[in-house]
């Protein structure tokens, strides 16, 4: 019957719980000894173990539920996004539509987990960062502008020209 002589993992397990003191302390302890002691120097290191291990998986459990106000944070943020994109997100045809796509989330907007929310965030992200097809038209217009377009603009700016007066030099 090995008795324990570190306690930090108990005590970091502890401190993460709400409401934790020391009625509470000896209340654990006292379940898990099945109310043999309240002391956790007169544990045994299997029932330590085994309360640790509790702890642990009850935490991990509150970890992965996700409230209300998380999921609702979540699909806000996505909906902000898909509007940066031009996807109307009032017409929720047009949101289920783009999040169908099997390269975006393949599922129905509603029906998106937390988990999968948190995944869309960034993709949608660096689609809003690539340029569209009309700026790479738009930049290649400006590289190399046609003639007819050379002509209209010289045009148009040589009445601003003729009108500026010239800079002295004295």
């Amino acid at each position: 019957m090995a008795k324990v002589k570190n306690f930090a993992r108990f005590y970091v397990l502890f401190s993460k719980m709400q409401g934790n003191d020391d009625d509470m302390k000896k209340g654990l302890v006292m379940d898990f000894t099945g109310g043999r002691t309240d002391s956790l120097r007169q544990m045994t290191q299997e029932e330590y173990n085994l309360m640790c291990n509790s702890l642990e998986a009850q935490q991990i459990v509150k970890k992965t539920t996700v409230s209300n106000g998380d999921i609702k944070r979540l699909r806000s943020s996505v909906l902000h996004r898909l509007q940066t994109l031009g996807v109307n997100t009032a017409d929720w045809k047009a949101v289920d539509k783009f999040c169908l796509n099997k390269r975006i989330a393949g599922k129905k907007f509603y029906n998106l987990t937390a988990a999968e929310l948190n995944a869309l965030i960034p993709k949608l992200e660096a689609i809003a960062r690539k340029p569209s097809k009309t700026d790479e038209r738009l930049v290649s217009i400006i590289r190399e502008p046609s003639p007819a377009l050379v002509y209209y603009i010289d045009e148009h700016l040589q009445k601003y020209v003729r009108n500026i007066p010239s800079p002295s030099l004295n």
